[in-house]
């Protein structure tokens, strides 16, 4: 027994590879780990940062990365949407039309009926006369006076399905604007 002990007690004076001895204390140093270890850590602060930045550009729903503009000025339609939006968050499309839109006294506006099973309308301002079934797609018909020009059509949705959306939207006899969205969980 007495021999177990004098061994220990031998082992304990000798400082074992990485031990460092100050004062009373014995500490262990890994400088290797330690430079990894803050390699791993400016890393992920870079990546919390960039996420940040990110979200207050918009990359996760409204911002100036969302925001889109199809159309030019001037053009009979014009459409303003997110580009990014959530599951069963409130999102708008906002169509701005041109006299050239207006036939007879009516603005006869579609979107797309696959869009329209992914998406739910919740309001449309101002409210349509009348809604018309077409082949793909469905008729928003807009009683306007000619001195209503230029008119802007919101439509307010809520997604009803995860990932990247597609859709379409038009004047009947008119141009069309494709678009995409890509929606969060």
């Amino acid at each position: 027994m007495s021999y177990l002990k004098s061994k220990q007690f031998d082992l304990g004076n000798q400082l074992m590879p990485g031990l460092r001895r100050i004062g009373d204390l014995e500490l262990e140093e890994d400088i290797g780990f330690q430079r990894r270890d803050w390699a791993v850590r400016h890393i992920a602060w870079a990546v919390l940062v960039l996420v940040f930045l990110a979200a207050l550009l918009g990359l996760f729903g409204n911002g100036i990365l969302s925001k889109v503009t199809l159309g030019d000025d001037g053009m009979p339609l014009q459409l303003e949407y997110q580009r990014f939006g959530r599951y069963k968050a409130p999102m708008d499309l906002k169509v701005h039309l041109g006299p050239e839109a207006m036939q007879e006294g009516k603005v006869r506006l579609w979107l797309e009926r696959s869009y329209l099973n992914i998406m739910q309308v919740e309001t449309i301002v101002p409210q349509p006369g009348s809604v018309e079934s077409g082949a793909n797609h469905l008729i928003y018909v807009f009683n306007v006076s000619s001195s209503n020009f230029p008119v802007e059509v919101t439509f307010l949705m809520q997604s009803e399905s995860i990932g990247r959306q597609t859709g379409r939207l038009g004047l009947e006899g008119g141009p069309s604007l494709s678009f995409s969205q890509f929606i969060y969980p």
